[in-house]
């Protein structure tokens, strides 16, 4: 090709690669502090400049530091400490050169200088490079989610990967063509550009649409937990009222049965007021909502049922877990151990539970008498329920959360008690 072409195409271009360097912005940057004017500002000062260096002076050391300079002023659009700004600005610049020498040595450009006029005039190896650019900052946004804990899937890495390529051989092929005119070429080139880009737009969209309903469930989930609570809290308030209420003339009947010494009666008495004022306990009162709503609600019955609760619960009201993983690991243990105890005698029903916050960590332990035989598959636990479609994912759901967050599970048990120890790691 041309090298007018070549200048034409690196025009063309220039206004995509700054599109990707935005992209590997918000890979660096979670916050922005300047308004969206400004920001956009900056990027088109920074597409001005590139152009005019590469069309005025075009010596490779120039446009190298030049780049960085205003990669690393563009980085005040962001909230970060000056320490970062200046590694992120380095980091972009060596992830939008990797793909450019790459491309230079596969087209056969390995003798140059950095401080002389550049020579490179392929516009098929400058359309590769900018392509590559791209898909080098979809794979590092990538690689960062799921450092994040963040599931990405197969479908999304593949994307990445295919539709850049995909569109390149596309493009290659095109202008490889004999009978394609500048106008086509220059009009494919816009076209693959603002196919590749639309095509990630439409699917971060998707994304961002997905997260969003996930969250209005998660608020959902919330709300019903602050519900429970306070229908538990209000049901125990009346009851306690109405308790009151009552107190004195609980008193005249007891003492009524004191003088007359008709003592079993007055035990059976004391029991069923003891029976009144406890079959609706409240266990936790962290101000949790979501720890508060789980174990209120789960144990609500755990009186009625004879179970004996030993609870130590010390958590914030605020905690840097997930509604639905807090859920997942307390829904899921309580679920197990209240199945077990059930099959129990009343006696011997009992359950401990210790879930504590403090340095960064939380410790959530359960622990509950039992009777069946646990049950072991290529070393894991499995369910003894006869309907194993339905069941057994409590322990799975459990692991995948706990190594969500970095922590640590153990199971102990031996012929009388079984225990789930788990280990969070949550920095404030």
């Amino acid at each position: 090709m041309p090298t007018d072409f070549y200048t034409i195409a690196y025009l063309i271009t220039s206004p995509f690669n700054t599109i990707f360097l935005h992209r590997f912005m918000q890979i660096f940057f979670r916050e922005r502090k300047t308004n969206e004017v400004i920001c956009v500002i900056s990027y088109v000062i920074y597409t001005v400049l590139v152009i005019s260096v590469y069309l005025f002076i075009d010596i490779p050391i120039f446009l190298l530091v030049m780049n960085y300079v205003l990669m690393f002023c563009i980085t005040f659009n962001y909230k970060s400490n000056i320490q970062k700004k200046f590694l992120s600005a380095l980091y972009i610049l060596v992830f939008m050169l990797i793909p450019e020498f790459i491309v230079a040595a596969c087209t056969g450009y390995l003798q140059f200088s950095f401080f002389t006029e550049g020579a490179y005039s392929d516009t098929l190896g400058l359309v590769a490079m900018r392509l590559l650019t791209y898909m080098m900052a979809l794979l590092v946004e990538r690689f960062k989610a799921v450092k994040n804990n963040q599931q990405v899937s197969v479908f999304s890495w593949m994307a990445a990967i295919l539709i850049p390529l995909i569109t390149l051989i596309m493009e290659i092929m095109l202008l490889e063509a004999k009978r394609v005119s500048q106008i086509q070429a220059i009009t494919s080139i816009v076209l693959m550009f603002v196919l590749n880009i639309t095509a990630f737009y439409l699917y971060d969209s998707l994304a961002e649409s997905y997260a969003q309903k996930s969250r209005f469930a998660l608020i959902e989930k919330e709300n019903e937990l602050y519900c429970k609570q306070c229908e538990l809290m209000q049901t125990s308030t009346q009851e306690l009222q109405a308790f009151r209420h009552n107190l004195n003339n609980q008193f005249v009947a007891m003492n009524e049965l004191l003088i007359k010494g008709k003592y079993d009666d007055l035990k059976v008495y004391l029991q069923t007021l003891s029976k009144l004022t406890g079959e609706r306990a409240v266990y936790s009162t962290t101000g949790n909502v979501a720890v508060d709503g789980i174990i209120n609600y789960k144990l609500q019955n755990a009186m009625i049922n004879h179970i004996r609760v030993t609870a130590d619960i010390a958590v914030p009201s605020e905690l840097s877990i997930e509604i639905a993983d807090i859920i997942t690991i307390l829904g899921n243990l309580f679920d197990n151990a209240l199945s077990a105890i059930m099959q129990l005698p009343e006696e011997e029903r009992s359950l401990s539970l210790k879930v504590v916050y403090g340095q960064e960590r939380l410790i959530i332990s359960m622990s509950n008498p039992y009777k069946t035989n646990v049950r072991y598959e290529n070393g894991e636990i499995v369910t003894t329920k006869k309907d194993t479609r339905n069941h057994g994912f409590g322990i799975k759901s459990i692991e995948k959360v706990v190594e969500k967050y970095n922590g640590y599970m153990e199971i102990t048990h031996d012929n009388q008690i079984f225990t789930t120890d788990l280990l969070l790691y949550l920095p404030e």
